[in-house]
């Protein structure tokens, strides 16, 4: 029940943030803001409480039905859980803790303004990972573990079309967006350190996928020993490149181990689980919608060149006028006859060009 989540954190983001401007506009400072915070991590898990007892109203807490075959079983979850996210968080955050104690501090925007857009674009990502926990759950139960590959192949591959589009568009046209929000002083430094990390976004899409995939069945303890080792060398390799190439090499030092896990040891570990060819989890995860979005690509390097934008308005409406391309191209290149069928049933897409040049 995704709509009912969904519903109670887009409420909860709009409060935060109109609370957070009157904050502002009031002159409070930043205990203030900590403290809308903590009331709207509050408000969110009374509201989830609140909504899981309505939507399930036969579920009751009776801890003297509390086992320890039941703490056992949740605990030999969560705890690789626990390790999964702090990895990943290490991952995430240390880059600035590293660039703050060998660069001036300020150093810290140019990198974090980069860092920030592609969390921003893993948020799509984060929507089709949680939906694939719980549909790979239920086909362990009654499927065979070629649907789970299929499943698999085919969630990766569209997690990877969607994000295309925007990691494309941060890597044509990064410099331009952030000249134009921000101001032309960050443009160079930003926009090379959003190209670095934008590539690396593009292969770690599959990665999160696979993870998504493991946590449902209960086989994520296997990539604690990855994430560890990754967020090791990003904070090895971060320290080491710093010191000749600046947030450059920050941003090296995150991508490259980002992209080794992702190309190599991701497909590795499906096919030892899941029995997913790395063949096939290349082709399908990375090459073929790859190819899909050359259109797209080239369109928007045509516009980059010959159209530039004066202002954000110009600019995203550049960036919707090109999206047609990718969408044609994930669909003729990408997506099999089936899922075509599947998605427009025979004689559906001929009937509605008939009606539009009627």
């Amino acid at each position: 029940r995704f709509e009912y989540v969904n519903a109670v954190e887009v409420g909860i983001q709009a409060t935060r943030a109109l609370a957070i401007v009157l904050a502002l506009q009031a002159g409070f400072g930043l205990v203030a803001l900590a403290a809308i915070q903590l009331c709207m991590s509050t408000v969110r898990g009374v509201a989830n409480y609140l909504m899981s007892r309505r939507l399930y109203p036969e579920v009751r807490t009776t801890y003297g039905e509390c086992h320890r075959r039941h703490i056992k079983m949740i605990f030999s979850f969560s705890v690789s859980m626990v390790l999964l996210q702090a990895a990943g968080m290490l991952i995430l955050y240390t880059d600035s803790v590293v660039i703050g104690s060998f660069l001036p501090v300020g150093m810290i925007t140019f990198f974090a303004i980069a860092a920030t857009l592609t969390e921003y674009a893993r948020a799509p990502i984060s929507g089709i990972s949680q939906a694939v926990s719980p549909w790979v759950s239920e086909l362990e139960a009654g499927a065979g573990e070629a649907k789970l590959q299929q499943v698999l192949l085919f969630t990766a591959r569209i997690a990877t079309l969607v994000v295309l589009p925007i990691v494309l568009t941060f890597m044509l046209r990064g410099k331009t967006f952030i000249a134009l929000w921000m101001g032309p002083q960050y443009a160079e430094p930003t926009g090379n350190v959003l190209w670095i990390l934008s590539m690396a976004l593009t292969f770690a899409v599959g990665y999160q996928v696979v993870v998504a995939t493991m946590m449902g069945i209960s086989r994520h303890g296997g990539l604690v020993p990855a994430f560890m080792i990754e967020a090791l060398c990003n904070l090895g390799l971060s320290i080491m490149w710093i010191r000749s190439y600046g947030i450059i090499g920050v941003a090296w030092g995150t991508a490259v181990p980002r992209v080794i896990a992702s190309v190599f040891f991701a497909p590795w570990y499906a096919r030892r689980v899941l029995g997913t060819t790395m063949r096939s989890f290349w082709l399908s995860v990375w090459l073929r919608p790859g190819v899909a979005m050359i259109p797209f690509a080239l369109g928007s390097y045509a516009i980059e060149r010959w159209w530039p934008a004066s202002n954000l308005l110009i600019y995203f409406t550049q960036v919707v006028l090109a999206l047609p391309l990718a969408a044609v191209g994930a669909w003729v290149v990408s997506f099999t006859p089936d899922e075509r069928r599947r998605i427009v049933p025979d004689g559906a897409l001929k009937q509605l060009l008939r009606r539009g040049l009627a």
